[in-house]
């Protein structure tokens, strides 16, 4: 087994792989053999996309919020009474 610490941006993750897996793939060991960026695409290009899904859940979250407002108002309870000043 080896460990392995991936530097991305400011952060630092690791991994714990079999020898054999690093073998595998001809002995490479780019973050993204083990994270998840593909090799053939930079990093700046991946983030981009990541930004904009994670913008797309965001703004699918916000209305999935006002909807379970709505609902929880028609049983007779309003978040703003329970808890959370800024909802």
């Amino acid at each position: 087994m080896v460990f392995i610490l991936l530097p991305i941006g400011f952060s630092i993750f690791y991994v714990t792989v079999l020898t054999a897996f690093i073998e595998k793939h001809n002995f490479v060991l780019t973050p993204g053999q083990y994270v998840g960026i593909p090799d053939d695409v930079s990093f700046e290009e991946w983030m981009r996309g990541l930004v904009g899904a994670s913008a797309v859940q965001m703004r699918e979250a916000k209305a999935l919020d006002l909807e379970i407002k709505v609902q929880l108002a028609k049983v007779g309870f309003k978040i703003n009474d329970i808890c959370c000043r800024d909802y």
